[in-house]
């Protein structure tokens, strides 16, 4: 655990200023005190590694300060690196559910057996997809790639890249599936 804000670089100057309130000669004792703060604030929300999520903060801070950001009351500096600190909790904590959950999805999925019924699906769909243009089989699996977000950024893309409107795309797509679908049951029944 550092005792003192690191020197040498203009973030950590300007951070060293922030906290000491414009005094750098006698900021190391502010910097140790909401050091403190911070590793109370992260231990009481149950964070394990207390030091990465304070050392984050002091990063953040640094940085925002070195790119000029206005603090809305700079008289009061430990108001805005708690407020940093709550986003960065915020922005772990999210990263470590989602990790979490595709920890627990992926040891599910390798602990039910194979479906047999499934692996038939699979097996028609590839049979049914594999006569088709490559162009379509492209088109069918890139709209279907994404999720969230990201899925709705993707689609608008690939509706650009095609050169037709997105709800074209969605008519194309449903299209598409209903004959896989029509194919696929053909092929189980």
């Amino acid at each position: 655990m550092a005792s003192t804000p690191p020197r040498g670089d203009e973030g950590w100057a300007q951070l060293s200023d922030f906290l000491g309130k414009g005094d750098s000669e006698s900021a190391a004792h502010p910097y140790e005190q909401m050091r403190a703060r911070l590793a109370s604030f992260f231990r009481w929300k149950g964070c394990v590694a207390v030091d990465e999520y304070v050392d984050a903060t002091f990063e953040r801070v640094a940085r925002t300060l070195h790119e000029g950001t206005q603090v809305r009351e700079p008289e009061h500096p430990s108001k805005y690196v708690l407020g940093v600190a709550r986003f960065i909790y915020l922005e772990r904590s999210k990263n470590e559910i989602r990790q979490k959950k595709a920890e627990r999805l992926v040891g599910e999925a390798q602990a039910l057996p194979a479906d047999p019924q499934h692996l038939a699906r699979l097996q028609a769909m590839e049979d049914c997809l594999r006569p088709w243009p490559e162009e379509e089989r492209e088109l069918l699996l890139r709209y279907h790639d994404k999720e969230g977000k990201a899925r709705i950024l993707a689609r608008q893309g690939l509706a650009q890249k095609e050169g037709i409107a997105l709800n074209t795309l969605r008519i194309r797509m449903h299209r598409l599936r209903q004959k896989l679908a029509k194919c696929v049951q053909g092929k189980i029944s």
